[in-house]
């Protein structure tokens, strides 16, 4: 995975706020504001419309960082002693502006030039002499900090990172790119063969290190994809050897041991991550198998409760309560595990750590025992992959199977992946606007499905055999039925009237035809429709691309669109499908 040579031009910082002078109202006073405050309050009120401004904890943060730019003028203000409706004005002028067709149209274009031009210098970079895509090559803007789930520091203002900041990932050979911002230089240079990170610097809000990649689409990207999966492939095969192992040191008599195997145990029963220490009280209150703590667990008689909050402040709350037993043996892991916790546990406060002293290190190196290489993080991949492949076997799908329906089943199949993960995501704010929009819309085809089928079923548009001949039997067309019983009384006397009544025949039969093609097109309309629906609302709390991209074999799916004949790159977003581009050479 080493690289030996490497050489880019550095990256790109955003544009500066374009200051504008606006004033707002403080407690009915006109202030005009500075620059920083300008920005800070022109990114507020770009959220006014969303459920953060609801949020208190999200209100409270922004407040608190937005007035620390007052030096101190103003104390104990609510959200509403401020008045933006001068800056309101403003951006609905904007937005109104730019949502003109004709301008609408020249901004996208004039986007669309300035992307290629900045995409052409700062998008590539020169590794082991073979030009290579970029990732995001740009720093973040300056922005209101939205987190995820229940994150602390919601609301707090993020500021832009400066050069000083950045650290530039270079080959010891290759020339320094020039800082793009005048009179200012990067923080340092390194030669980090190991690493595909072509610049980084450290996030003082979140207190981690950002990072600017190569693009998934790069080689050496790639085979560290492919890496990870064969991983979990190794794993798929020693799985009974290494739940033998956890199992077996459950009951250890050496506590620490039996601490490490109880947190494998439920890292891989509740594909838990494995979790690790958090350098300051700033960060997220989020935790994993080795860091959760006696609140976080609840035992109840036969039942444990879980109830946490994950990464990226995503609630985490499952139950264990079957009785977790191994085919052949009787032993109950259930009872084993809630004795072993209740001993972790005895005479700790709520804020104290379960599994104290025991970290991501003793977890991989217990599991390496049994297999050389493996860490706790493997599970998850293994679990995603796991509940795709139970899935896809279920639904039975063949070749003959409509192309909608195999790819609902995919998306089916990575739901269960994302639940097995704990994927959440926040809906929409107007998800229940579009869901009752997809709702009519279905109701809206039933409605013409069922008048369709009246159409057929209660025979207005019948045809009966009288004397070998064909006549309309009801309405709408009582008019042919009429004129077609004349015709019969006198078709030996006139063959003009026998040549019309075969013409209405004629017309008749390509009428019952067209009807059965529209209803045939509105029962897979409909059904599209429904599957969408009930696919939309099972996802409205879950992601699933984060599966999708990290944890999911792509092999499993390509393996199974070629057996059902359906294009795999139908499962992937186009965003996907260049970062698994690699398993097109692979052997399925």
């Amino acid at each position: 995975m080493k690289w030996k040579t490497l050489e880019h031009n550095g990256i790109l910082f955003p544009p500066k706020y374009n200051y504008q002078e606006i004033s707002i109202k403080i407690n009915g006073k006109k202030i005009r504001l500075t620059e920083i405050q300008e920005e800070m309050a022109w990114a507020w009120t770009k959220k006014r419309e969303t459920v953060y401004v609801k949020d208190k904890i999200f209100i409270k943060n922004f407040l608190k960082d937005f007035l620390k730019n007052f030096e101190g003028k103003y104390h104990n203000l609510s959200i509403n002693s401020f008045d933006f409706s001068e800056m309101i004005k403003i951006q609905e002028k904007e937005k109104e502006y730019n949502s003109r067709p004709e301008i609408k149209k020249k901004l996208a274009k004039e986007r669309k030039e300035r992307r290629e031009i900045l995409k052409e210098k700062h998008g590539y970079a020169i590794v082991n002499g073979i030009k290579t895509e970029v990732g995001n090559y740009m720093v973040e803007p300056a922005s209101i900090f939205m987190g995820r789930g229940e994150h602390p520091s919601r609301g707090k203002w993020k500021r832009r990172a400066e050069p000083n900041e950045i650290v530039l990932n270079l080959g010891k050979e290759s020339p320094i790119p020039p800082c793009p911002i005048k009179d200012k230089t990067w923080k340092k240079i390194e030669n980090d063969k190991e690493s595909t990170w072509l610049a980084k610097w450290h996030d003082k809000l979140t207190n981690k290190n950002k990072y600017v990649w190569l693009s998934e689409s790069s080689t050496i990207r790639q085979e560290q994809d492919k890496a990870k999966y064969e991983q979990a492939i190794k794993l798929r095969k020693s799985i009974k050897k290494i739940r033998n192992h956890i199992e077996n040191n459950l009951e250890s008599s050496d506590k620490d041991r039996r601490k490490v195997a109880t947190v494998a145990y439920l890292i891989d029963k509740l594909a838990l991550r494995v979790g690790d220490e958090k350098d300051t009280e700033d960060e997220a209150d989020t935790v994993g198998a080795t860091t959760l703590r006696i609140e976080h667990v609840k035992i109840s008689g036969n039942k444990i409760e879980f109830d946490f909050l994950g990464k990226d402040s995503v609630r985490w709350k499952k139950t264990i309560e079957e009785k977790d037993t191994k085919k052949g043996k009787n032993k109950d892991y259930t009872t084993l595990l809630i004795n072993n916790l209740e001993e972790f546990t005895k005479g700790k406060k709520e804020e104290d750590a379960i599994f104290d002293k025991i970290s991501s290190s003793h977890v991989n190196k217990f599991l390496s025992e049994c297999m050389k290489g493996i860490t706790a993080k493997v599970f998850r991949t293994y679990h995603a992959t796991n509940e795709v492949i139970d899935y896809l076997e279920k639904c039975g799908l063949q070749s003959t199977n409509d192309e909608y329906i195999k790819i609902y089943h995919a998306k089916m199949a990575n739901l269960e992946a994302a639940r097995q993960c704990n994927h959440k995501k926040t809906p929409t704010k107007n998800w229940e606007e579009n869901m009752k929009k997809k709702e009519n819309k279905i109701n809206e085809v039933n409605k013409e499905l069922r008048k369709i089928k009246k159409v057929i079923n209660n025979q207005e548009y019948n045809c009966v055999l009288c004397n070998n001949e064909l006549i309309i039997d009801k309405e709408p067309v009582r008019c042919l039925n009429e004129e077609s019983h004349k015709l019969q009384a006198r078709k030996s006397k006139n063959s003009k009237s026998i040549k019309k009544l075969e013409r209405q025949k004629i017309k008749i039969g390509k009428e019952k035809e067209r009807l059965n093609r529209k209803q045939v097109k509105l029962v897979e309309r409909h059904d599209k429709l429904k599957r969408k629906f009930e696919l939309d609302t099972k996802t409205k709390e879950y992601n699933l691309n984060t599966s999708l991209k990290n944890y999911i074999d792509p092999r499993i799916y390509k393996k199974w669109s070629e057996k059902v004949e359906v294009d795999w790159n139908k499962i992937y977003p186009k965003s996907m499908q260049k970062k698994f581009i690699w398993i097109e050479k692979e052997n399925t």
